[in-house]
């Protein structure tokens, strides 16, 4: 009799990276993903969040919520920019639990992503 694999986030996550790697895709991009998986698969489990039938709108919510409210080594905020990066990544990866029917509906979809400020041209200044 053959064991089943664990259906957790932890093994997902693994599986997505794979999928990233056989697509061939950069590994500049599959080396961010990984990174911001990292960084919300630790923010899941210190909140015993393991499965993806737990990821749920206000979790997902409270992510964002955490990663505004972060502070850096200089104790500066985040910046929006970098915010949208981060939740990017956990966006695409809630978009493969989706298309491999893991999850019924992306729990990240209709939350507002911060938006990224703009610079006035140089010329104007």
């Amino acid at each position: 009799m053959s064991q089943l694999p664990p259906a957790n986030l932890e093994h997902f996550s693994t599986q997505f990276l794979t999928c990233l790697e056989r697509r061939q895709l950069s590994p500049c991009t599959v080396y961010a993903r990984r990174r911001q998986l990292h960084r919300f698969l630790k923010f899941c489990r210190t909140r015993f969040i393991a499965s993806p039938a737990q990821l749920t709108r206000d979790v997902l919510h409270a992510y964002q919520h955490s990663l505004c409210e972060h502070r850096t080594i200089a104790n500066l905020p985040l910046k929006p920019g970098t915010v949208q990066h981060l939740l990017v990544g956990v966006n695409t990866f809630l978009a493969w639990l989706v298309r491999e029917q893991i999850l019924a509906a992306n729990p990240l979809l209709g939350i507002e992503m911060p938006r990224k400020g703009r610079n006035l041209p140089r010329a104007v200044l």
